[in-house]
Order: structure tokens, then C-alpha cells, then sequence
């Protein structure tokens, strides 16, 4: 420790004004302390894992893309649609729901093209409890009163919007929250990123997973959006009717069909080549 000059964390000062005094465990071992796993993975290991998911998912992460793209221009930057002063004061609030659930997209999308499956699920959990949080908060003043006050709690959060939801929508929460966030099939597998894109059923699942979260975050901020905008992806209201309805039969889920059954076909998930160890628990979700 004591003969390195330049410190290892490459910050160009010396090791004993630098990260020295911050290492304070000691080891007998032989340690690379420039090489870390930590920054091995993200310097070496990462970047192959998702040059190679790339590759093969290209086409389907431009199409999930474009689709997100348009949801974002047409709803993320409106302001909530206040009815009194008090309502006002939580615009700010939804705006920035909207925007972490946004970047939690992205996040689970980073975890999943570097072959962090599981990893993925949990953000993507989130993205679906957060779009309730929105529903729930624009459409229920008394949650809105105790979110201002800041006794807002999402315990009883399911049962509070599954009338204003689909209930595939609930489905999704539950299957993230059965199989990635909690203890659940997946954390007892040894899923090894480098490993995954030869799998095509974690090539299929993944991408579904994405198409979900999309599809939720679409249809909730639609939903609390629907006065401003028209031509409408996911909802309707008919004449002289206040409550909304899903579209059952719109364009969205002919999109979501079309990805659905593309990908099955180029990857179908029950392949099995020849050279890759594959493990039986990794298909057995709840």
C-alpha cells in the first residue's frame, strides 16, 4: 500500500492526499485496488453485455422507443389540472412523479441490457406503483390533503385505484412484486449477466417487462391528461358521461400484440442451444 505513489482511483493525486486514510479495511491478500469488481463491471464487463443485447434487440428497443417518444411529447410537460388553490400547490408534485417514473424507466431498461434481470423487475415494480401514486393523488382529493400534509401512505394504494385501472394493470403489480421485488423464484437463481442474451426466454420476458411499464405510464398519464389533449390512445368517455373507459380495442394493443408475437417468433423462448447452461427456476415465475 505504502509504494503506491499515484493514487489508484486514478484521480491523479497521490494515494497518501487522496483515498489512503478512506481504506480502512485491512487485507492480507494480494488486491488490485485499480481494479475492483465494481469497476470491473462497469468498465469491462458491462459495456460486451450491452453491445450484445443491442445487436440482437436493435429493431425492438427503436419500436418500444418510438412509442414512448410519443407519449412523452403529447402528455409529460402538462401541468395537473388544478380545481382549487389547494390542488395547485401539488402540480409540481405530479410533474416530478412523472418525471422520476419516467427515469425509473430508463433505469430498469439500463439494468436489462446489462444482463441485470432481476434488477430490472424491481425498478419496473416501481414504475407501476408510481403511476398508481399519480392516479391516486389526482383523483382523490383526500389522499391529495394528506400527501400536503405529509401523511400520504400507499398502504391500501391497490385498493384505492383498481376501479380506475385496468385490471391487468394490478396483475403487472403483482407479478413485479412476486417475482423481482420480493424474496420470490428469481432470487434464489444464479443469473449471470454475461450469460443472458443466448437465453431467449430472458431476451422475451425483459422486453415485455419494458413494454409493460411503458404501457402503464402511457395510460396513467393519459388518464389524468384526458381534457387536454385529443385523439385519445387509451381512454374514452362517452357523451355526457363523467367516468372514463378503456379503449379495449385501440391501436396501443394491436402494437402490443404485433411486439408481443414478433419476438416469440425471432426468439422463441423454450429454444435451447447447444453450449449454454440454462436454468429450469429461471422460468418458473409466480
Amino acid at each position: 500500500m505504502t509504494a503506491v505513489k499515484k493514487c489508484p482511483c486514478k484521480s491523479g493525486k497521490l494515494f497518501s492526499n487522496c483515498c489512503e486514510q478512506y481504506l480502512i479495511l485491512n487485507t492480507e491478500d494480494d488486491m488490485d485496488y485499480a481494479n475492483t469488481l465494481l469497476v470491473e463491471w462497469i468498465k469491462k464487463y458491462a459495456p460486451p453485455i450491452k453491445s450484445e443485447f443491442s445487436k440482437k434487440m436493435k429493431s425492438y428497443v427503436f419500436r418500444i422507443s418510438y412509442f414512448l417518444e410519443v407519449l412523452i411529447a403529447r402528455y409529460l410537460y402538462f401541468d395537473y389540472e388544478a380545481n382549487s388553490k389547494s390542488d395547485k400547490s401539488i402540480n409540481e408534485t405530479i410533474l416530478s412523479i412523472k418525471h422520476n417514473t419516467l427515469l425509473t424507466i430508463f433505469g430498469g431498461f439500463s439494468c436489462f441490457e446489462q444482463g441485470l434481470f432481476m434488477q430490472s423487475g424491481i425498478l419496473f415494480r416501481s414504475v407501476i406503483e408510481n403511476c398508481m401514486v399519480i392516479i391516486d393523488l389526482c383523483e382523490h382529493g383526500t389522499q391529495r390533503d394528506k400527501f400536503l400534509k405529509d401523511k400520504y401512505s400507499v398502504n391500501g394504494l391497490v385498493g384505492r385505484v383498481k376501479y380506475l385501472i385496468p385490471d391487468f394493470m394490478i396483475d403487472w403489480y403483482g407479478y413485479f412484486s412476486r417475482n423481482f421485488t420480493h424474496f420470490g423464484p428469481l432470487h434464489s437463481v444464479s443469473i449471470i449477466p454475461a450469460k443472458c442474451w443466448p437465453d431467449n426466454w430472458l431476451l422475451v420476458t425483459g422486453i415485455q417487462n419494458i413494454v409493460r411499464s411503458c404501457c402503464a405510464f402511457g395510460l396513467t398519464i393519459e388518464r389524468i391528461h384526458f381534457d387536454v389533449i385529443r385523439n385519445h390512445f387509451f381512454w374514452e368517455r362517452k357523451e355526457g358521461d363523467t367516468s372514463m373507459k378503456l379503449i379495449e380495442d385501440g391501436p396501443v394493443w394491436d402494437w402490443l400484440e404485433d411486439i408481443r408475437k414478433d419476438i416469440l417468433n425471432q426468439y422463441p423462448p423454450n429454444e435451447r442451444k447447444e453450449g449454454i447452461i440454462y436454468s429450469d427456476k429461471s422460468i418458473k415465475l409466480k
